[in-house]
């Protein structure tokens, strides 16, 4: 009993003096807002993460289609132009530019379908063998609501080629642009710094006469993308299931493997 007393007299004597109506209050005020902070940095540590992991994958794209030089190949100028812009450090664009010259990889296209009623495609840059590749991402996805396997997805989508122009004034009428150019459509979306850019859609064999058209009508484009377009009308996701596709696409945006994704989900094609 003795003992235990001088214990809780000791200890009341080291204790800090806090003058407050509220001193539980005061002594973790600082911890609070700690914690405040470490969570808004860590919520924009992924957001930069995620840029750069888009930033690397399109430096090993421009790199695969125009070799490694920049000043010979003005499609990865521009991508580490915006990778500067968005503070990602030069020295990882240049160990991507090295390693693709390297140990170029092989784009897997990897299939899916959601009990949901529509189909995914990745496409995931790997230097690993096919079903290691597989195996990850069904491990990485499974709490999602998507299942990875092959061939159950291709076949809902048609390959097409995506000729990407800045959007800026002086463009001729698009749709006039889009026939004259030989394009099927045409669509408008924000490139990785937020820009818009226009896509004129065509063939999988046909972006070249589409460039040769808008070198002759002096429009600058940016490059050329392939992409997976749905076949038949995209699916409309039920307002009860609507939550559990966006945390699916939050998943994919933020997975470090895989560069783009095709789905047929409705205003996500």
């Amino acid at each position: 009993m003795l003992a235990s007393c001088l214990r809780r007299s000791v200890s009341c004597a080291l204790a800090p003096r806090v003058q407050s109506s509220n001193p539980v209050f005061v002594r973790f005020a600082g911890h609070n807002k700690w914690s405040k902070i470490a969570k808004s940095k860590a919520v924009a540590d992924k957001k930069h993460g995620i840029v750069v992991t888009q930033i690397i994958f399109a430096v090993e794209s421009a790199v695969k289609a125009g070799g490694p030089d920049p000043r010979l190949n003005l499609s990865l100028a521009k991508v580490m132009e915006s990778g500067a812009k968005m503070k990602v450090d030069k020295s990882v664009m240049d160990r991507a530019i090295k390693r693709c010259v390297e140990t170029p990889a092989v784009d897997l296209l990897v299939e899916g379908r959601s009990p949901l009623g529509f189909q995914l495609i990745l496409v995931v840059p790997s230097r690993d063998p096919p079903a290691s590749c597989y195996k990850h991402l069904t491990r990485s996805l499974k709490n999602t609501c998507v299942e990875i396997t092959q061939g159950s997805a291709l076949y809902a989508f048609n390959k097409k080629s995506l000729v990407v122009v800045p959007k800026v004034d002086g463009l001729p009428d698009l749709d006039d642009m889009a026939i004259e150019c030989g394009a099927e459509d045409w669509r408008e979306r924000t490139d990785l710094e937020g820009n818009p850019v226009i896509e004129l859609i065509c063939g999988d064999k046909e972006a070249h006469p589409v460039k040769l058209a808008l070198d002759e009508m002096k429009v600058e484009y940016n490059g050329v993308e392939a992409a997976y377009l749905p076949k038949n009308e995209p699916v409309e996701i039920a307002e009860k299931d609507e939550e559990q596709v966006e945390e699916l696409f939050e998943a994919l945006d933020s997975h470090p493997n895989i560069r783009s994704y095709f789905t047929t989900v409705a205003g996500h094609s």
